[in-house]
């Protein structure tokens, strides 16, 4: 069995790398900072979040589990969007080797 100290360590090392990775990735690109973002988010807001264009925009907001507020618009509530993204990316635990103790541990 792992101890904490050893799980948090390799967690930061892990955030670390990811970030690197991701800047490297994204060049010239800034980060979107969750704290950044207005309340409610635009199409034009997703479309640069997720670097899509408007194709791609207009499908994720006609999904029917996509949190979507069409009485004033169409607006999506900042922290709905973060927790839809977050339930519906699989894309680490699929594609990484990072221990299994370590990616059931969600203090990101």
């Amino acid at each position: 069995m792992l101890s904490e100290d050893f799980k948090s360590e390799m967690l930061n090392e892990f955030r670390k790398i990811y970030r690197e990775e991701l800047e490297a990735a994204l060049g010239e690109q800034k980060l979107v900072k969750i704290t950044e973002l207005p309340p409610f988010l635009t199409k034009d807001h997703l479309k640069k979040i997720l670097h899509i264009g408007n194709t791609k925009a207009s499908e994720l907001l006609n999904r029917a589990d996509f949190p979507v507020l069409r009485e004033a618009g169409v607006l999506v509530p900042s922290h709905l969007f973060i927790k839809w993204v977050e339930q519906n990316t699989q894309w680490i635990e699929l594609n990484s080797q990072f221990p299994k103790e370590a990616k059931s541990l969600r203090a990101i």
